[in-house]
């Protein structure tokens, strides 16, 4: 952001499309993917924003090494 800013940039923001997300029907693997379609979707990048972290477990399913901001 101090570059953008530097270089002239007034405004600086986000775009992030949301969505809904329901299970297909009451089995548990369709809520369990609903789940995690809703957590990379709209939580992961919703909650750091509005929250001021990212959502609980997500480390866990990312490669490499995590540490919440």
């Amino acid at each position: 952001m101090q570059a953008l800013r530097a270089a002239g940039a007034p405004d600086i923001g986000i775009a992030n499309s949301h969505g809904p997300t329901w299970p297909a029907s009451t089995d548990p693997a369709d809520q369990e993917a609903a789940g995690f379609y809703d957590l990379l979707l709209n939580r992961l990048f919703a909650e750091p924003v509005l929250l001021g972290a990212y959502p609980e477990g997500v480390g866990e399913l990312m490669p490499g090494t995590w540490s919440p901001i």
